[in-house]
């Protein structure tokens, strides 16, 4: 993992603490990274047991554990 990747996933950590629940998409826009790769990042924190995901397809959201 690089240090950018590092910066981001700390990033999307400390907006779990404001806020509950974010799709990709708010995530995607708040962290000023694509979809795809805003998931691949979220993905891993999933994996890590950081954080959570809620829901299915389209409707997924993501919060804190």
């Amino acid at each position: 993992m690089n240090q950018k990747q590092d910066d981001v996933e700390k990033k999307l950590l400390e907006i779990f603490e404001d806020t509950k629940e974010h799709s990709i998409s708010e995530l995607a826009e708040i962290v000023n990274l694509s979809p795809a790769r805003t998931r691949a990042i979220v993905s891993n924190l999933v994996q890590k047991g950081k954080i959570v995901a809620n829901g299915a397809n389209k409707n997924r959201t993501y919060s804190k554990k």
